[in-house]
């Protein structure tokens, strides 16, 4: 069998094997075993579905920088961060005399926060820079 279309996901795998047995095996006249196999394996489906982690994070990046002379403070960052989002973790943090940068990954419930948190930070400097980057969507 061949497949033109990607697949982008295992389940998308696992959904078209699915529906290939499943028409092999009512082709067979075996429609009780196939009934069967098809009960117990989307039970599993389901309850594994049920039991998936979810993601502790949207996987929102929060890039903040400041070049020339900054003047910000890592602890005023973070608790303007900390004051309006959700989730926040710390990922990557570098200061010297002409830049500062502070990743985060943080996690956002509305895009008022995302404009609150960046009022807040022009307050702090003027000149900072604000990046949020997510390959799925921000909302």
């Amino acid at each position: 069998m061949r497949f033109r279309a990607a697949i982008k996901e295992p389940e998308e795998l696992v959904y078209l094997f699915l529906a290939i047995s499943i028409g092999l095996g009512f082709g067979a006249n075996q429609g009780g075993t196939t009934v069967l196999a098809f009960v117990i394996i989307s039970s599993m489906i389901v309850l594994t579905n049920f039991y998936k982690k979810t993601d502790d994070y949207q996987n929102l990046h929060l890039a903040i920088s400041c070049e020339g002379d900054p003047k910000l403070e890592l602890g005023q960052v973070a608790q303007v961060v900390n004051q309006n989002c959700a989730k926040v973790a710390l990922k990557r943090f570098d200061d010297n005399q002409d830049m500062f940068q502070a990743i985060f990954l943080v996690e956002v419930d509305t895009i008022e926060e995302l404009e609150r948190m960046r009022s807040d930070l022009r307050q702090i400097n003027d000149a900072v820079r604000i990046t949020y980057s997510e390959n799925k969507g921000i909302f």
